[in-house]
């Protein structure tokens, strides 16, 4: 048994055990229907439920999507680079990334195979005592079959008349902005979170970032509607998740407002913060907002910040950096450029094979870099806004 001492609060005690899935699914109950309840609420009932896993370190996303057409090959793919790491001491865990058809099949609620797929991954990591990380994802970035959409997403998304999906200048999504299509969303993450949020393994979900490049007006898409259906999205999802780690994937949301408001709304559902890439020369906005650069609350030792590292910043568009440029701006920031220092509790780090040269690479740049810095991050405190953390 720990303690955990949080301001202006009696001392939380953190139990030795996982919390009582009995416990859960009373919490679960009405998880679609909690869109309506003030997240104060939802985020008291989620704290009697018991305290958050916590296992701040360093993690790998494995590289490509699953989906329903590649699940066995990727899958297989993924064990072999999971296995690579049963004695590495400074990786905590891996990052999946599932897409929507892999974690639900053409029907609404049909979630067997997926949860096979993930049931097999949490063999894979926890047989090496390493942890999971979900990735949920209702987008496609990047290059894709626009005769194929039901390869990325359930086929009554694509065709049912109450959802569908929209082109962006640089993939393909489902309408997220959309009530009935973030319904169907919840409904995924409340059943996926009824299954495994009492599992010790998985660290954390997320979903899809907040940066959406659709034309304001299209299919009905703004960044406001957007936000709406986020807040009543993450809602229910700490609901169904109140023990595991919830990730606001922020980066980018119309103007300063929303965001600060988007990610006030998540303190109180304790949230990870932190959107898909690492960019030196850039202030990102979410990260503006969580440091209080703009003036508003600094949420740094509040709420968790995962600083995560993809290909753009790995020879990609965002620039060729090394792994010690991309954590050492995440760590102290550049107070020449007036940008504040995220102090990230957890790096996710691109099982980059493929991309730039060797300091850009998994083996022979970024696991010897993290190696370098025996897998330490900026603090491994309990998060102030956490209702506790289980260690274990």
């Amino acid at each position: 048994m720990k303690t955990v001492r949080r301001p202006g609060r009696a001392l939380a005690v953190v139990s030795g055990a996982i919390p009582n899935r009995l416990l859960v699914t009373v919490v679960l109950a009405a998880a679609v229907a909690v869109a309506t309840i003030p997240a104060g609420a939802v985020a008291s009932a989620a704290a009697a439920a018991g305290p958050v896993k916590w296992h701040p370190g360093h993690y790998v996303s494995l590289d490509g999507i699953l989906r329903a057409e590649n699940r066995d090959t990727l899958m297989e793919s993924h064990r072999r680079h999971i296995n690579e790491l049963g004695n590495e001491p400074t990786i905590k865990g891996v990052k999946i990334f599932v897409q929507w058809s892999a974690a639900e099949g053409s029907t609404p609620g049909s979630y067997d195979a997926g949860k096979t797929m993930v049931d097999q991954y949490i063999r894979w990591t926890s047989a090496i005592g390493k942890r999971l990380w979900i990735s949920f994802l209702h987008v496609q970035f990047g290059g894709y079959d626009p005769n194929n959409p039901s390869a990325y997403f359930p086929a009554y998304i694509v065709t049912g008349s109450a959802y569908g999906t929209t082109r962006m200048s640089n993939g393909i999504v489902a309408r997220l902005w959309q009530p009935a299509t973030m319904d169907r969303v919840i409904a995924q993450l409340t059943a996926y979170g009824q299954a495994y949020n009492g599992s010790p393994w998985v660290e954390a979900v997320q979903i899809d970032e907040t940066s959406i490049a659709v034309p304001s007006g299209t299919d009905g898409y703004s960044t406001r509607s957007l936000a709406d259906q986020y807040r009543r999205g993450y809602t229910a999802f700490r609901a169904a998740w109140p023990n595991t780690g919830l990730r606001l994937t922020a980066n980018w949301l119309g103007s300063d407002a929303l965001m600060a408001d988007l990610i006030h709304h998540c303190e109180s559902l304790y949230c990870i913060i932190g959107g898909p890439d690492t960019i030196p020369s850039e202030d990102i906005q979410a990260n503006r907002i969580y440091t209080g650069e703009t003036g508003g609350a600094d949420y740094r030792g509040v709420l968790p910040f995962a600083s995560e590292i993809q290909s753009p910043s790995l020879g990609g568009h965002e620039g060729d950096w090394t792994p010690a440029q991309l954590w050492n701006h995440a760590m102290n920031g550049n107070s020449g450029a007036g940008i504040r220092a995220v102090q990230p509790r957890y790096g996710l780090w691109f099982r980059n094979t493929w991309q730039s040269g060797p300091e850009q690479r998994w083996h022979t740049g970024i696991l010897p870099f993290i190696r370098s810095i025996n897998g330490a991050v900026y603090s491994t405190a309990c998060p102030t806004a956490y209702p506790g953390c289980d260690t274990r």
